[in-house]
């Protein structure tokens, strides 16, 4: 159970994400952790697994790493969050577990992912687990048509993917983090390896402080 979250929330949390996939991605990680190959190189922070190859190889700590990113997706779990490198944070679909699964498996990092939702936002305040963690917070949004795009392959005809329910989400979590004082990336049309060498140069010792929205775009 999260602590200082209602059941209901935990349920609202859960069912956004995706646990079929990221079954597959634990079953790999245990019993063939030297086989994975989750991500294309041309693919934006929205990528999903590709293949396994079975050519690769993995340094212990990365799959230390990947076993604790799966462990720690949407919520699942708040136990160990003390040991995160990095915990992003975002509306259900803005690409935190592929995220936090390539930090995971490139660099090493222990990346934790939990999503902000409408109860957070009627309460106008961070989730009570990650209040502690709000120095290793990072936020990851996109336009609400982009989301809304993303939530009609989840959820065709839906409310959570409504056009509308998307531009309420992004502007809540834009707000709540403001508020927070905790930076977010836009993550619209850069790849999700130009994605990770941005938030790994965020990450000095006084890392992700707020200093307002840095948004990636292709006309840099």
């Amino acid at each position: 159970m999260i602590v200082g979250l209602e059941k209901t929330n935990i349920g609202t949390r859960l069912q956004n994400g995706p646990p079929r996939r990221l079954a597959a991605l634990h079953h790999a990680s245990v019993t063939m952790p030297q086989a994975i190959d989750l991500f294309t190189p041309d693919d934006s922070a929205h990528a999903t697994v590709r293949h396994i190859n079975p050519s690769a190889s993995l340094h212990p700590s990365r799959i230390e790493a990947i076993n604790f990113a799966v462990a720690h997706d949407d919520g699942q779990s708040d136990h160990d969050l003390n040991n995160a490198d990095l915990i992003l944070i975002g509306v259900s679909g803005s690409g935190k577990t592929s995220m936090s699964l390539y930090l995971a498996m490139h660099h090493g990092l222990k990346a934790a992912n939990y999503p902000l939702v409408p109860e957070d936002f009627e309460r106008l305040a961070l989730p009570p687990v990650l209040r502690a963690q709000k120095h290793k917070l990072l936020g990851l949004s996109l336009p609400p048509a982009r989301l809304s795009e993303i939530r009609k392959e989840r959820r065709p005809h839906s409310g959570y993917a409504a056009l509308d329910n998307c531009q309420y989400e992004v502007r809540e979590a834009e707000a709540m983090m403001r508020r927070a004082g905790i930076r977010w990336l836009a993550t619209t049309t850069k790849s999700i390896e130009e994605i990770s060498t941005t938030i790994l140069q965020e990450m000095q010792p006084q890392r992700l402080r707020y200093q307002g929205e840095f948004v990636l775009n292709v006309s840099d």
